[in-house]
Parts: C-alpha cells; structure tokens; sequence
C-alpha cells in the first residue's frame, strides 16, 4: 500500500458513508431523504476510489486516471447535493426546484473544469467548500431561529 495513512482513512469514511445510505434507506420518507442518499452515496464512492487510488494506483496508469476521475466527479455530485441541502435549509421546500437548478449548472460548471481544465485536487475543494460553509451557516441559522 503506497500511503496507508490516507488509503484507510479513505476506506472509512467510505465505511461509514454507506452505513448512512443504509441507515437512511430505513427511515421514513422526508423531502430531503434523498438528496441526503445521494450525498452520502456519492461520499462513499469519492472515499473508496480515493482510496483505492492513494493505496494501489500512484503509478500513472488508465486505473490511475479513471480512479482520479471518478473521486473527482463523485466529490462534484457530493458538493451538488449540499449546495442542494443549504438551499433548502435556508429557504424551505418551496426552493427545492430552485435550489435543485443552481445545483445542477454548478455540477455542470464543475464537470467541465474537471474533463477539460484541470484535475488538480484544488479544484474538488473549490467545488465543496463553499457548499459546506454555505450548509453550516444555514444549519446554525436554522438552529439559532428554532432554538433546536
């Protein structure tokens, strides 16, 4: 295994990632149940082809670059999906389509920055970053409004 550290780490998270596609598959339909599906499923599948590519594939090779690829555009898909999540949470149901349209032209943008520009790791934190931030802010917003 050629960087252990980060090869297993990748492996859990991509673990514990389906673990909540499970969890989540058994409960109760809610609006946003399955944009929570999709983020965590497209979390596990970014985690175990990194870990696959950090464990066993440095070597430059066509499993090398489909691997980097495919961790690459299933982080996209996970940054949609909490771009997705904070809409909602800052706007309620009614923003779903809304929320679900700029999600889709940011993944759009995205996919073509990573097919045609660059497949720099920057780029993947460039996608999820800003989603993240934008999803805490609304989820301690929401929180600090209910007081829950």
């Amino acid at each position: 295994m050629t960087e252990p550290d980060v090869a297993l780490s990748d492996f859990g998270l991509a673990f514990l990632s389906i673990y909540f596609v499970l969890t989540l598959l058994k409960q109760p339909s809610r609006a946003t149940r399955y944009v929570w599906i999709f983020l965590f499923a497209s979390l596990a599948l970014a985690s175990l082809c990194g870990g696959l590519f950090h464990g066993f594939f440095l070597d430059p090779s066509s499993m090398h670059q489909f691997l980097w690829t495919v961790t690459l555009l299933s982080i996209g898909i996970t940054a949609a999906c909490i771009w997705m999540l904070a809409g909602i949470t800052l706007f309620g149901q009614k923003a779903k389509v809304a929320c679900a349209i700029f999600a889709t032209v940011t993944f759009a943008m995205y996919v073509f920055v990573v097919l045609r520009v660059s497949q720099e790791f920057v780029v993947a934190i460039t996608a999820y970053l800003p989603a993240s931030v934008t999803f805490l802010v609304a989820a301690l917003i929401v929180y600090f409004a209910r007081k829950s």
